[in-house]
């Protein structure tokens, strides 16, 4: 399953805290053009170095489904940003 959706959330020194949530799979429509071409290159690319160009969009299929859970907590004295893919 793809992940449907993202949080950002970034605090400031001052206390204010700015929060984003992102519905990945609008994004994922909006994309959709340049994912394409991406992925024919990367097929071109795949067969030129002896990889077959069947295997391109299973990996980006992987790669994009091990993205669910993901949780990037970065903390300073400054700001602090979280990133959660759910």
């Amino acid at each position: 399953m793809i992940p449907t959706l993202l949080i950002l959330r970034i605090r400031h020194d001052g206390g204010r805290t700015f929060r984003l949530y992102l519905p990945l799979l609008l994004i994922l429509v909006l994309l959709a053009p340049f994912i394409l071409v991406a992925l024919v290159v990367l097929c071109v690319v795949a067969a030129a170095r002896g990889i077959g160009p069947h295997r391109v969009p299973v990996m980006l299929w992987q790669l994009t489904s091990g993205l669910r859970g993901l949780h990037v907590d970065v903390d300073s004295p400054e700001s602090a940003v979280f990133v959660k893919v759910i």
